[in-house]
């Protein structure tokens, strides 16, 4: 019975932070192809030529846009650097956040 109880406990943990990380996807990740969408079509380009230009299928762009799949930090990058924006307010970051705002600390390691 103990180990049943811990086990159901683990399980709704596991969804918890399922679900924490489904959210904060949704929140940058679905502002992420709104806000390409509207850069690209302020900028002049159709999805294919955006493609194009950094070397990905419009299928890509319009899989970014509609916040099917996500591109790496990369592309992510090379948007900024084409749109002349910062890789924040492309991921829809309205200003960085402060050290006091996190509960993890970086190591210095790294």
């Amino acid at each position: 019975l103990k180990f049943k109880f811990i086990n159901r406990i683990g399980k709704i943990f596991e969804q918890r932070l399922e679900n924490a990380i489904i959210l904060l996807y949704n929140k940058y990740m679905s502002r992420f192809g709104i806000i390409l969408k509207e850069l690209r079509r302020a900028n002049g380009f159709t999805q294919a030529g955006l493609a194009e230009r950094i070397g990905v299928t419009n299928g890509t762009i319009s899989h970014w846009e509609k916040g099917m799949y996500e591109p790496n930090a990369t592309y992510i990058i090379l948007l900024a650097d084409l749109f002349n924006v910062t890789a924040d307010s492309l991921l829809g970051r309205d200003k960085p956040c402060d050290d006091e705002s996190h509960d993890f600390k970086l190591s210095k390691s790294i």
